[in-house]
């Protein structure tokens, strides 16, 4: 499960970055999914198949559980499923044309879901890179550089989302973070495998 989990993230990444240079203009990375969009049916596919290879990479990664820290007793895989399910919502009830934001004029309920979801998604996968941190030393070498990507493209992106200037950057600063995360998800299920195979040799 690990190792297929981690394929389909990979395959998933492939098809945001792909639908990302299709896409004509700037936008947020839900921007590709939304109503009306030609990247809207490749890009929702590609966050369904995050949903499925991270719940396939919870169910081989409930083992590992930090020691460290308030996060220590809660099993990465029930962190990972949680993240899973809110990916899986996000890409079923994709944002409205133009993807406004929650709440703005012109904005739709299901662009409250889509967003609320996706956002306690991405939050939700940042608590899961930080709980490997104390998981060993060859998963820390792979959370730290990780987080530390994620954190500063998130909050700059997310900071220029909320002034409302300058999507063209935000737009690829928060690609460039949520391919942070899911590169640490395939690596941490690809380690893991490879872990338990030596164990058994």
């Amino acid at each position: 499960m690990r190792l297929s989990g981690a394929c389909l993230v990979l395959l998933a990444l492939g098809m945001m970055w792909s639908a990302r240079i299709t896409f004509a203009g700037d936008t947020y990375v839900s921007g590709l999914g939304a109503h009306g969009e030609i990247t809207a049916s490749a890009f929702n596919t590609s966050l369904g198949m995050v949903a499925a290879g991270g719940a396939l990479s919870a169910v081989g990664l409930w083992g590992l559980t930090s020691w460290r820290g308030r996060l220590g007793g809660l099993p990465l895989g029930a962190t990972l499923l949680i993240t899973s399910a809110m990916f899986a919502v996000a890409a079923s009830v994709p944002c409205s044309t133009g993807c406004p934001l929650p709440l703005s004029q012109g904005a739709e309920i299901q662009d409250l879901i889509h967003t609320s979801a996706a956002v306690l998604g991405f939050a939700l996968a940042g608590i899961a890179i930080l709980q490997t941190l104390g998981i060993g030393r060859r998963y820390t070498l792979i959370a730290a550089p990780s987080i530390v990507l994620v954190i500063l493209a998130s909050v700059t992106g997310g900071l220029l989302s909320l002034a409302g200037s300058t999507t063209a950057l935000g737009g690829w600063l928060e690609l460039i973070a949520a391919s942070a995360a899911l590169f640490w998800l395939a690596s941490v299920a690809v380690l893991t495998q490879f872990q338990a195979m030596d164990q058994r040799a």
